[in-house]
């Protein structure tokens, strides 16, 4: 479980890095213009769909609430913190950083992937910021933001993750400075892929030792490991001839906007009735694979008879 769990967190860092790499796309006509209707055009595909999907599991959880405990809506919102359920959930966990400071963890909005949207609505929103870093403060200042990021040093907010900032950077500095992403030096591209290996294999041999160090090693891991997740991928398109499955990609977004919603809860009751405890791995695949093929089918029922709905719901993807 801690290998799918750590090959995870390649993901949504891998997605900042893309949406940081395309938005700058003829980043030299970057001026007020473009950032307006950059941002203009991200109010269909993130802001809308952002809004809808935390209220639609707001909604949700308040019904359930209702059902199970009786609970009004104002019970509801000052227990849950009202409208911070769009944004942190009204969770008040933290952590403390190398420099003992406190800092906010697992933030994430009532629909909790969704976390990725609101980082990149915010990064939207300070591009010009982004813009300016990528063509001045070079590979030092990657660097710099590659360790507080690891060191989770960071301004004590929810709005924008130093994972968020970092790999969106990343990704932009990559696309201004005409950096490509597949290194064509085959020596450098083999020590990528070792480090990212013993990175790996370091964090599953201490994982559950030092929470402090799993977290370090998750993040380190993050850096060296997201390029080889790109050429295993390229590898995957272009030497082996495999790409995405046709019909189940073009759902990924609603899958991942509702998959930790009421359709999870209900499969793994099924999935634990079926008594695998004893084979957590085969439970945990079964799960996934019910989850993805219930939204699936979910997806394709709206695309037929309410495509107007999806097309909000997944902001026009």
């Amino acid at each position: 479980m801690i290998i799918c769990r750590l090959l995870s967190q390649l993901a949504v860092p891998a997605f900042f890095f893309i949406s940081g790499y395309f938005y700058f796309t003829k980043y030299h006509e970057h001026n007020p213009t473009t950032y307006k209707s950059k941002n203009r055009a991200r109010l269909k595909s993130l802001v809308m769909p952002y809004i809808v999907w935390n209220a639609i599991f707001m909604i949700v959880s308040f019904l359930t609430d209702k059902i199970l405990l009786q609970s009004t809506i104002a019970d509801f919102l000052q227990e849950n913190g009202g409208i911070r359920l769009f944004w942190d959930c009204g969770r008040d966990s933290i952590s403390k950083n190398l420099l003992e400071v406190e800092m906010p963890k697992d933030r994430c909005p009532i629909d909790g992937p969704l976390w990725f949207m609101r980082d990149l609505i915010m990064l939207s929103l300070v591009s010009p910021l982004i813009l300016f870093l990528s063509k001045y403060a070079g590979k030092i200042g990657l660097i710099v933001m590659a360790a507080l990021m690891v060191l989770n040093i960071w301004f004590p907010f929810t709005f924008i993750t130093s994972v968020g900032f970092f790999f969106f950077w990343l990704g932009a500095y990559f696309q201004i400075n005409d950096v490509s992403i597949f290194s064509p030096n085959r020596r450098r591209r083999t020590l990528q892929h070792i480090a990212a290996i013993v990175v790996f294999l370091v964090a599953v041999m201490l994982y559950g030792r030092s929470e402090t160090l799993d977290y370090y090693f998750y993040r380190i891991f993050t850096v060296v490991g997201i390029f080889s997740l790109f050429d295993f991928a390229l590898l995957l398109v272009k030497k082996l001839n495999i790409n995405p499955i046709e019909g189940i990609s073009e759902c990924s977004f609603f899958i991942y906007a509702a998959h930790l919603g009421s359709i999870l809860m209900i499969v793994k009751k099924i999935v634990t009735a079926l008594s695998l405890e004893s084979y957590p791995v085969v439970e945990w695949i079964l799960v996934s694979v019910l989850v993805v093929c219930t939204l699936t089918l979910a997806y394709y029922i709206f695309k037929k008879y309410l495509p107007k709905v999806l097309s909000v719901l997944t902001g026009g993807r």
